[in-house]
């Protein structure tokens, strides 16, 4: 949701998914079809699709544009099939930016709200909005174990260790320190 110029677009194609795209604008849902790409014109809490339609909905710095994200979430899980996810990135209000320049930091502009962010989130507030609305919130972070390197060789595996231990260790230490820009999050649907 949200596909912007296409950029998730194509990297899902470069994975080899099947994707489809939603923006509110005009112009880019016509760029994204030009780059040939599946894209319709739409908003995040009225979808142009059928029930159960996608196993993953990725909403990249979407949903702090969304008046009502309970009906976006809504939404969401109508999409879904059962056992779908959607990953959310939005901005981090915890950012020091936030507190240090508040006038003129892009991404948090309270006396903008609603031209620019209707909501601002925390890996916290984002994780109760989930969990209260059918989600079940399943990684916080961008430091994910990849299993899939467990069928690999012995160095493989170590060596998979070591990353996800230097990544979870940089995204905490970030996360206190509070220089992460923005909340990732990877949230299953319940029910």
């Amino acid at each position: 949701m949200g596909c912007s110029l296409g950029y998730v677009l194509e990297g899902a194609r470069r994975l080899g998914l099947a994707s489809t795209g939603v923006d509110i604008s005009e112009y880019a849902v016509n760029l994204c079809v030009e780059r040939g790409y599946e894209a319709k014109v739409g908003r995040v809490d009225q979808l142009p699709y059928p029930t159960k339609e996608f196993d993953v909905v990725v909403l990249k710095h979407v949903l702090e544009h969304t008046p009502q994200p309970t009906v976006a979430l809504e939404e969401l899980r109508r999409v879904l099939n059962p056992d779908g996810v959607v990953l959310i990135a939005v901005p981090d209000l915890r950012y020091w930016k936030g507190d240090v320049m508040r006038k003129t930091y892009r991404y948090f502009r309270p006396d903008d709200l609603g031209a620019q962010h209707y909501v601002y989130y925390t890996a916290k507030t984002l994780t109760r909005l989930l969990e209260t609305n059918g989600f079940a919130v399943r990684h916080t972070s961008k430091a994910v174990f990849r299993n899939h390197q467990a069928a690999r060789s012995l160095a493989h595996r170590l060596w998979e260790l070591f990353r996800y231990g230097i990544l979870r260790t940089w995204v905490a230490l970030g996360s206190s320190l509070r220089l992460q820009r923005e909340v990732y999050l990877l949230a299953s649907k319940l029910g």
